[in-house]
């Protein structure tokens, strides 16, 4: 048997509601890493030996985290384009931009030997299988069918009358 899509997010509250509230963390977390990227490094002198260090094996962070802004920025408006216009595409959109958020959620943990990201990972995931199941709710709407799994019941390998 497949997954079962979600009927509402961890919070109760309804998909599109989730997709709404998803779209704004993403959106946060981009203006968030501009920020940071756009913050000057202290000198040289006032860093301690790790961050010296850091800094000298991986020169491009700040373009890393510039990508990443990027990444989530779009991610959060395909979000809100998914929800606000309820369309398939979108929501199809939807489901593989958050892939791509998963996959530079990765590239950043491999670049930097960032094991925080583990969490955001968990999330990014846990916000796949949301949107996920706004697609289906949304591919279920279309078609005019009942949620899986369905009303019909069969006996004996014959439907009830």
């Amino acid at each position: 048997m497949g997954i079962q899509r979600a009927r509402s997010c961890c919070c109760g509250c309804s998909l599109p509601t989730a997709m709404r509230i998803f779209a704004a963390l993403h959106i946060l977390a981009g203006i968030f890493f501009i920020w940071c990227a756009a913050m000057p490094l202290p000198p040289r002198s006032q860093m301690t030996q790790d961050q010296r260090d850091f800094f000298d094996q991986h020169p491009n962070y700040k373009t890393v985290l510039y990508i990443e802004s990027a990444v989530s920025l779009a991610v959060g408006a395909v979000f809100l384009a998914a929800v606000s216009s309820r369309s398939l595409g979108f929501a199809g959109i939807a489901v593989l931009a958050n892939a791509l958020a998963i996959v530079s959620t990765v590239a950043n943990m491999v670049y930097a030997f960032n094991g925080a990201q583990v969490v955001v990972l968990a999330i990014n995931v846990y916000f796949c299988y949301v949107v996920w199941s706004f697609y289906e709710m949304l591919k279920e709407e279309r078609m005019g069918t009942l949620p899986t799994p369905a009303a019909v019941t069969f006996t004996a390998g014959y439907p009830r009358q």
